[in-house]
C-alpha cells in the first residue's frame, strides 16, 4: 500500500518526507496564517521558532548559519542595541525593545538555514502564499464593495480598509507579500518559448496584478500603492531585454486600467442596489456615477494621508526626527525612544511627555534618529553583505523571479525617501525579517545550485 502510495502521489510522499525531516518549515509557513489572529500569534511564533530553533543548534553544534556575515552584522545590531538601552531617557522600555527584537535576527537566520530552495518545499511556499494573498485580496474587495467583509466586519478607519486584520494593515502586508508571487509569474512569461504558452502566462500573471494592485489602492494605502509601483518598475529592469519592457508596458498599462475599472464596478453594484446601503465615509452613494467617483477618489486623496503624510514626509514630524538625530549624532537616543522626545503634540494627552507618534515613518530616520550614525553603519554593512552575496551568485538568481521579487520588495521598504511603518514595531518586524530571510535562504550559496531553476512553473 505504502508502495503504491509512493509512486502514485510522489510530490505528497517528498513533502511528508520533507516535512519529518525539516518541521520548522511548518514553523515558518504558519507565520502567514499567524497574520490574520492578530499581533500577539505572530509574537508567540516567532518567539517560540527563534528559542527552539537555538536549542537545536546547541544539541547538535550546527552554528554555520549564525556564521554568516549578513547574520554577524544584524548580531553586531542587536548587540549595540543592548549596549545602548540602559543610558536612554526611558531605560526599560528601551531594554524591552533591544532585548526581544534579536528574536527576528534569529528568526531569519532560521529561515535562511531551511531547504526552501528544493522542489517540495518550494511548491509549499507559493501554495501558502498565493492562499493567504487571494483570501485577503477577496476580503478585502468585498469590504471595499459591500462596506463589510466577508465576516461582515466594517472598517472603523474611514477610507482605509482593514480587511481580515484588526487595523488598517491591508496595502502594506499584501505589498509585500504579493509581489514576489508577481515577479515569479512575470518572469514565467518572459521565459516562455511559444506564443500560445506566453499568452497563457501572461493572463494568470494579469489577472494577478491587477487583482492585488486594486486591492491594495482600494485599502487607501497611498504609500503602499506607491511603493507597488516602484516594485513593478524595479522589476522590468533586472535583466532588461526588448521582450521584458514590451511585457513590463502591457502590464503597467492594464494597472492603470484596473483602478478606475475596479472603481466603476463598485458605483456600478451599489447604484443597482446590490451592496449594502450603509452610508460609510469609503461608500459614498448619492449622485450620478461620475460624481460618485470622483467623490471617492477625492476620499481616497484626503483620508489615505496617514500620520506620516500630514505632519510627516519631509514636514514637522520628519524635521522634529532631524532635530533628535542631530542631538546624539554618534550614539542615538536609544531603541524606541522617539515617543518619548519628540515635540509633535497636536491632541492633547495625558502623558505630555509622550509623542503623537512612536516614529518617524521613514525606515532609514528611524535608524539614525534612534541608533545614530552607529546604527545606520551596522544597517549599511548588512546591506552590503547581501548586495555583495547579490553580485556573487547573480548568475544563479538572475532569471529566478521569486528572488528578484523579494530584493525589490526590500529596495521599496527601505528606499530613503519612501514612508513606511518602522522596522522595530513587532506588527512590521515579522513581516520584514521573514522575507529577508527568505531572501538570504535562496542566495545561500549552498542552495545556489540548486536555486539556479526558477520556481516550479
Amino acid at each position: 500500500m505504502d508502495a503504491r502510495f509512493k509512486q502514485k502521489y510522489p510530490l505528497l510522499q517528498e513533502i511528508a518526507t520533507g516535512l519529518r525531516a525539516n518541521p520548522f518549515v511548518i514553523l515558518v509557513l504558519l507565520m502567514p496564517f499567524s497574520l490574520f489572529i492578530g499581533k500577539s500569534a505572530t509574537d508567540i511564533l516567532v518567539s517560540a521558532s527563534a528559542i527552539l530553533f537555538i536549542y537545536q543548534s546547541w544539541r547538535k553544534q550546527e552554528w554555520a548559519w549564525a556564521h554568516q556575515r549578513w547574520f554577524l552584522a544584524l548580531w553586531a545590531v542587536w548587540l549595540y542595541m543592548l549596549i545602548r538601552a540602559p543610558w536612554t531617557v526611558e531605560p526599560l522600555s528601551a531594554l524591552k525593545t533591544a532585548t526581544t527584537y534579536g528574536r527576528y535576527f534569529v528568526f531569519s537566520g532560521l529561515i535562511s538555514s531551511l531547504p526552501f530552495t528544493q522542489r517540495w518545499a518550494r511548491i509549499l511556499l507559493l501554495s501558502v502564499l498565493y492562499g493567504v494573498v487571494l483570501f485577503i485580496c477577496i476580503d478585502t474587495m468585498t469590504q471595499y464593495i459591500w462596506a463589510a467583509n466577508l465576516f461582515n466586519k466594517a472598517s472603523n478607519y474611514g477610507s482605509r480598509l482593514v480587511g481580515p486584520f484588526k487595523r488598517p494593515y491591508v496595502g502594506v502586508y499584501l505589498s509585500w507579500l504579493s509581489f514576489p508571487l508577481v515577479s515569479h509569474l512575470f518572469q514565467q512569461v518572459c521565459d516562455r518559448t511559444t506564443l500560445r504558452q506566453s499568452i497563457i502566462k501572461l493572463v494568470i500573471c494579469l489577472s494577478f496584478s491587477c487583482l492585488t494592485l486594486m486591492t491594495i489602492y482600494s485599502s487607501g494605502e497611498r504609500t503602499a500603492l506607491l511603493g507597488t509601483l516602484l516594485c513593478y518598475g524595479l522589476m522590468i529592469f533586472f535583466g532588461p531585454s526588448k521582450k521584458r519592457f514590451l511585457l513590463g508596458l502591457i502590464v503597467f498599462v492594464s494597472l492603470i486600467i484596473s483602478i478606475p475599472a475596479v472603481k466603476i464596478t463598485k458605483e456600478l453594484l451599489t447604484s443597482n442596489h446590490l451592496s449594502s446601503t450603509v452610508n460609510t465615509p469609503t461608500t459614498p452613494t448619492t449622485g450620478p456615477i461620475w460624481q460618485v467617483v470622483l467623490q471617492e477618489i477625492q476620499l481616497k486623496i484626503t483620508s489615505s494621508k496617514s500620520s506620516y503624510q500630514t505632519r510627516g514626509g519631509y514636514g514637522p514630524l520628519f524635521q522634529d526626527a532631524l532635530r533628535l538625530a542631530r542631538k546624539n549624532i554618534i550614539f542615538g537616543m536609544g531603541p524606541n525612544q522617539f515617543q518619548y522626545l519628540c515635540h509633535i503634540h497636536h491632541d492633547p494627552k495625558p502623558d505630555i511627555k509622550k509623542c503623537a507618534y512612536r516614529h518617524p515613518h521613514n525606515a532609514w530616520l528611524t535608524i539614525f534618529a534612534e541608533l545614530g550614525l552607529i546604527g545606520v553603519t551596522l544597517f549599511g554593512a548588512f546591506f552590503f553583505t547581501v548586495a555583495w552575496r547579490i553580485k556573487e551568485g547573480w548568475q544563479h538568481f538572475k532569471r529566478n523571479g521569486f528572488v528578484i521579487g523579494l530584493l525589490c520588495v526590500l529596495i521599496y521598504r527601505f528606499f530613503p525617501l519612501a514612508g513606511g511603518m518602522s522596522i522595530f514595531l513587532s506588527n512590521n518586524a515579522h513581516i520584514l525579517w521573514l522575507l529577508a530571510g527568505w531572501l538570504m535562504c535562496f542566495l545561500n550559496k549552498d542552495s545556489q545550485s540548486k536555486a539556479s531553476h526558477s520556481i516550479p512553473q
